[in-house]
Formats: structure tokens, sequence, C-alpha cells
């Protein structure tokens, strides 16, 4: 990451703006990203005529340059600030595509079952199906490994026979860290470091990860904390649910997470 990047800002940014900034500005290349998704498309016969859905889309990566390469993407999220953003921009780039806010327990309300050629659930998303994105709680070992089996429940019944699941999430021997990642500015005031702040309680099975932004001695973090979910245990949820062909696959351009693709 390049620690003397500056994000500049007019007004204050709520959380999906500043997030938003560091998923295009510090974490991806979106058009190499975009080159190595394509070539997965491909193995996949993913084309753009099939039908594709992206359950945590957050502020538009990638779906929104997809939808302009040509791609038929539904887009959904369950945070209002995160389809705020991607809204925002869809109507920039004069786009008819809009992201609904939507919970996955709620899907099957929206969608019919067998819909969709690919389901597209990124960015380290799925961890939080039981909650605790941008919000402190408490994590049991039971309760999260519920609420993951029926996520990828509802996830399966969208897709249709032979379609394909991607996933991600934090890597098994991700290393706890605190790093300042870059400087963000708010309207000509005093400049501020933004740290990413990611810590792991193997014995509680707990994982948490942090934004925060320093001004001198002053602190004001974001929290995000989740059971500490093994691939092991994801792949054999994966297969429980129905799910055949599951491959834990490597893409250039995603360094930060790993990735499962899985067959309907």
């Amino acid at each position: 990451m390049i620690q003397d990047k500056i994000f500049t800002f007019d007004k204050e940014p709520d959380f999906a703006q500043l997030w938003d900034k560091c998923v295009y500005g510090l974490l991806y290349n979106m058009e190499e990203y975009k080159k190595d998704l394509e070539k997965l498309f491909v193995q996949l016969e993913i084309t753009k005529d099939s039908k594709i859905i992206d359950v945590a889309a957050g502020g538009g990566f990638p779906s929104l340059d997809l939808i302009k390469d040509g791609y038929d993407i539904e887009c959904t999220d369950g945070w209002q600030d995160e389809v705020d953003v991607f809204n925002a921009k869809a109507e920039k780039s004069n786009l008819v595509q809009r992201c609904k806010i939507l919970l996955w327990k709620d899907l099957q309300q929206f969608f019919s079952d067998d819909s969709f050629d690919l389901l597209l659930c990124r960015g380290n998303s799925f961890i939080y199906a039981s909650g605790g994105w941008n919000e402190m709680m408490n994590i049991d070992t039971q309760r999260p490994l519920v609420a993951y089996k029926e996520t990828l429940s509802i996830f399966y019944s969208l897709l249709k026979p032979g379609a394909w699941i991607y996933l991600d999430k934090f890597k098994d021997d991700e290393t706890p860290h605190k790093d300042k990642v870059c400087d963000v500015q708010v309207n000509g005031k005093e400049k501020e470091q933004l740290i990413f702040w990611t810590q792991r309680f193997p014995e509680q099975k707990i994982r948490k990860a942090s934004m925060i932004r320093k001004i001198g001695n002053m602190e004001a973090s974001t929290p995000n904390i989740t059971y500490d979910l093994s691939g092991i245990e994801l792949e054999k949820m994966l297969a429980e649910v129905g799910f055949q062909n599951i491959k834990k696959i490597k893409l250039d351009s995603e360094r930060h997470f790993d990735i499962w693709i899985a067959q309907k």
C-alpha cells in the first residue's frame, strides 16, 4: 500500500465513501482485476448473455465496470451507505442499473430460484453473514456457523443447475497487523492518518478488523468483528448445502483474500 497517498474530501465522508476510496486507490487495480475476472468467466462459460448477481456490491467494485462493458448484473448490498455510493456513481455514468438494499436472508423474496448463472460474494463480505460489520458484537462458536450455512443455502437456491458461485474471505494464514495506509484530509483541515488494524484470536475463533482515523493521539475507529472462519470449514459447508466442484483458485490481482468457486 502507498503510505504517502492522500485522500481528500470536500465534506466529512461516511464509511462507505472512505472505503470506496481505499478499494480503488489502495487495494486494487481495477483493470487488472477485471481482466483476471473475465479470464475466469471464460473458464466458467460466463458471457455477456449470462445472468449474474452480485450480493455484496458495495460501492460498485467490480460490478459497475463489468456492467459498463455489457455484462448483465443484478446488484444488492445490505448497507444503505454502500448502496448510495454505488447508485451515485451509476447515475454519474448514465447507467440504468441501480443497486438494491437487500439483506441476504431476503434475497428469495425478490429473486426467483434457479435464476442466475453466477453469484458473486466478494470483498471478504461473507464472513459477516451473522453480523459484526461496522458494529461491536459478541461472537460465539455456533451462531455464525448456522448463519453461514443458511446463507449458502440461499445462494445455492438462486443459482441455475450447473451455475457457479465466486466467494472469498481473509487468508487462513493472515498475520495480525496495524499499519498506516494513507492520509485523509477533509475540507482542507489537518491531515489524519488512516490505519488498518487486524487482530485474530484463534482460541476464541474471533477476528477483528478496524479502520482507524488518527490525529495526534486521538483515534476514531470503525469496528468489524466476526467468527474466524477457516477455509476447511467453508469448503465443508459449501459441500453440505449441495455445491460440487469446489475449488480454491488464485487470481494474480487478488492479493488480499483467498477465493473459492463452486458449482450447483
